[in-house]
């Protein structure tokens, strides 16, 4: 089988078809880039940011990948056939030839990265996850790609197969978008079937936070492996149907298709569920509640599947039970209070505990639980989110158990583990490797992970994308100041202008308030715009 593929690489490498496929692929990057980006004057805050604008042109580099495939699965295979080698293994040599060959397109990605990354001078692991970021989207099409023209190919032997790239180009871009969810009457469903055919960016309509970079979550590896294993599909298919002997191609395809299920079943559980600003961040149909809450103790891994353990100090004010808010993606395995477990009922966002009898006021609750936060807006946008890389846990998220009403101050004191970078509007301090204190008194408590920078002007602490290069940030704060802004306790709009802050974060929110400044206290969320311009 090596010598096999072997031999079809290099006659691949030395094609003229195939240098023409090099040359119109890296043409067209080139022409898209000049043309349809440079030559509008659009500038973004980040290559990354700039690179998801490319999903415009992988439409075109679908239908390469697709064509190439053919081309060179319908190669005679003359040699081979003299040389008495298995019609599967030649068809199988063809096929991962052309495959490795084809991946070498994913150069220019990397190069349009590597050049990037120098320009900006990023840092290596912000590079780094952007590169595989890159190299993954075009390997994600190209394997699609070439994997269902392998199996048109051998069905439909007339070269009316070519045509067949146009319907690829539909199924696995953006383009599906428009027929899927017209199909499904523009529901949740359309919008997920889209994106679960697409190779490309998902929620395209949508806007990315800009200091993550890259977005290297599960949600993103359980693509690759559906696809891989729809790739293995094919090859095990083709086995199966050109082969003499038919129980190991059988059991081979049997267990691939359900190794693909499960992938498949994975990639729709990781999906980003939809929520609603108003029980989400703005909670509005909250029953009123005396109880309140003094401090909170604790301890939070932030990572894509996050652990969360938090004592929580209560004044019940006489309440046997006290219903709490908290995210429904956290699911509670425990609450005790006075060293015994205590009953609790839950119910969507909210968790109702029943109060040990007779306790003294007041009361220590701890509570463990763990989950996954992935939400994305009504315009796309996955803006609350936890991931390996990044965070994004805005104020009155209920990240920690919260008693809606309760606009009290509170004492925090929270250890944090976060492999990027943390900013919250309480006091926080790096005691060690991804480890944070996060410690001070607020009415409420907001966590946001990834590249961030600060600085300090006129006594406010301001923290903005660290790599972002359009961006004028004194100038956004300044004008900020002359609109209408929000204030997030009595969710009323107030004429400008705010009280100066303590701290001010730069960073894209839009946390469905429509751009305007969201004040918190003595902290205010200012959305900069948009981060392409």
């Amino acid at each position: 089988m090596r010598n096999i593929v072997q031999l079809h690489l290099n006659r691949m490498f030395r094609s003229v078809f195939f240098l023409a496929v090099v040359l119109l692929t890296l043409g067209c990057f080139l022409g898209f880039s000049l043309i349809g980006i440079e030559s509008v004057g659009v500038t973004f805050v980040s290559y990354i940011i700039k690179f998801d604008y490319y999903a415009y042109f992988e439409v075109v580099l679908t239908v390469i990948a697709f064509c190439t495939a053919v081309y060179f699965f319908r190669q005679e295979s003359m040699l081979e056939v003299i040389c008495f080698y298995p019609k599967v293994k030649v068809l199988w040599g063809k096929m991962l030839a052309t495959l490795g060959g084809s991946l070498s397109l994913c150069v220019i990605p990397a190069a349009f990265v590597l050049i990037h990354a120098a320009m900006e001078q990023t840092e290596l692991s912000f590079t780094v996850a952007a590169l595989l970021y890159a190299v993954i989207r075009w390997a994600l099409i190209i394997l699609a790609a070439q994997s269902t023209a392998f199996l048109a190919a051998y069905l439909i032997r007339s070269p009316a197969v070519y045509a067949l790239s146009l319907a690829a180009c539909v199924l696995f871009t953006y383009l599906n978008d428009t027929i899927l969810t017209w199909l499904f009457d523009f529901d949740e469903t359309g919008e997920k079937l889209s994106n679960f055919f697409s190779m490309q960016q998902p929620f395209m309509t949508g806007v990315d936070v800009e200091y993550v970079g890259a977005r290297l979550d599960l949600f993103l590896w359980s693509k690759v492996l559906y696809v891989a294993l729809f790739a293995a599909v094919v090859f095990a298919l083709i086995w199966l149907l050109c082969g003499r002997h038919k129980k190991l191609p059988a059991a081979l395809l049997a267990a691939l298709l359900l190794a693909q299920a499960g992938s498949i079943s994975a990639w729709f559980m990781l999906y980003p569920r939809h929520y609603a600003y108003e029980e989400k961040l703005f909670p509005t149909a909250a029953a009123e509640q005396a109880a309140s809450i003094r401090s909170y103790r604790g301890s939070l891994k932030l990572s894509e599947f996050s652990q969360f353990a938090c004592e929580v100090e209560l004044l019940p004010a006489g309440a046997q039970t006290v219903t709490f808010r908290l995210d429904a993606g956290l699911d509670v395995t425990e609450v005790t209070g006075d060293g015994q477990a205590l009953p609790y009922t839950r119910e969507g966002e909210y968790v109702t505990v029943e109060l040990p009898q007779g306790a003294s006021d007041p009361v220590r609750l701890s509570f463990r639980y763990a989950g996954r936060i992935y939400y994305v807006s009504n315009i796309s946008s996955v803006n609350i989110y936890s991931s390996l890389n990044g965070a994004a846990l805005p104020p009155l998220l209920a990240f920690l158990p919260v008693i809606d009403g309760d606009d009290t101050e509170k004492s925090y004191q929270l250890d944090v583990q976060a492999h990027n970078t943390v900013v919250s509007n309480l006091d926080v301090r790096e005691t060690g490797r991804h480890r944070y204190e996060l410690t001070g008194e607020a009415r409420t408590c907001c966590i946001f992970s990834g590249y961030f920078s600060e600085y300090e002007e006129n006594g406010i602490t301001f923290y903005r994308a660290k790599y972002n290069q359009i961006t004028d940030y004194p100038e956004t704060y300044a004008r900020s100041l002359t609109y209408r802004y929000f204030d997030a306790f009595s969710q009323e709009y107030v004429e400008g202008p705010y009280q100066q802050p303590e701290k001010v974060f730069l960073i894209y929110s839009r946390y469905g308030i429509l751009g305007f400044p969201i004040v918190y206290d003595d902290y205010v969320l200012v959305n900069y715009g948009d981060p392409s311009s």
